[in-house]
């Protein structure tokens, strides 16, 4: 086999029977799956279990089943889930940041949680707040910051490590469509030097970024594979290995119906057999 193809390629993001209940509750059941691209996105609708998938990833919830490989670091590995979370970096859908502090106080502040050498410090802040465009905002104070700068900050401070992989939940809802083509340029530029796991559910950052999409419906994964395939196996012709929002909008709503069919064909079946 030749070294150099695509089967060469480590996995960026490996799944192996990942599971989480919450007591008695299946949250998410038997996720199976890998992928090579830089920037994977979960797409899913609320209560899908995107955010519980990224926890996971974020070694917040441990799961209850199974196991993931990201990284470099495979989670059953427990010793070296120091050196993992030191290559990793989160953008929370929310992030509370005391109204006081100006970005360059966040940015300092994150670097001491992730213990990056105060010798580094200087450079690694320069380093972010020029990529993400913060320069002249450095010494502005968080309560002052539009919702679009804000949330270039929660991106910076992800950054701020340099880390392989960046875990995002969420991470343009609520900006306007002109900050969210400015933000999604932004991820575009972190996906050259990380791996990005972004879960979400407005389709056009899906289209605009991912390589890979997972779709989650009920606790399971329904799809794992590119976007044109993914539109196609639901009857979406695309041009070539381009896929808009609008397509993808189509193929993804046609998933959901297909499955609130078989849904109710099972529920039928079920209540036929009980009455019989």
């Amino acid at each position: 086999m030749d070294a150099s193809g695509p089967a060469a390629v480590p996995p960026t993001l490996s799944l192996s029977g990942l599971s989480y209940a919450f007591g008695r509750r299946p949250v998410l059941t038997g996720l199976d799956g890998q992928s090579r691209g830089r920037v994977v996105a979960v797409l899913g609708e609320n209560g899908a279990g995107k955010s519980t998938l990224l926890r996971m990833l974020a070694t917040v919830t441990r799961p209850t089943g199974g196991w993931f490989c990201c990284a470099g670091w495979d989670s059953r590995d427990r010793q070296g889930v120091a050196g993992y979370r030191s290559r990793l970096g989160v953008v929370p859908q929310h992030l509370d940041l005391a109204s006081g502090y100006t970005c360059e106080d966040v940015l300092r502040y994150v670097c001491w949680l992730k213990r990056v050498p105060a010798a580094d410090v200087p450079g690694a802040v320069e380093r972010v707040l020029a990529a993400l465009e913060l320069r002249p905002q450095r010494g502005t104070r968080v309560g002052r910051l539009s919702g679009g700068t804000r949330q270039r900050l929660n991106l910076a401070q992800a950054l701020v490590n340099d880390p392989q992989l960046v875990i995002l939940d969420e991470p343009t809802v609520g900006l306007d469509p002109r900050q969210r083509v400015e933000l999604r340029r932004h991820l575009s530029r972190a996906a050259q030097h990380a791996t990005l796991i972004m879960a979400t559910h407005l389709v056009e950052d899906v289209a605009a970024l991912a390589d890979d999409v997972v779709v989650l419906s009920g606790g399971r994964i329904t799809y794992w594979g590119d976007l044109p395939t993914f539109c196609t196996g639901h009857g979406i012709a695309v041009a070539g290995d381009t896929v808009t929002g609008t397509e993808l909008e189509k193929a993804f709503l046609h998933l959901l119906d297909t499955n609130a069919d078989v849904d109710a064909s099972v529920r039928g079946r079920r209540d036929g057999g009980a009455g019989a």
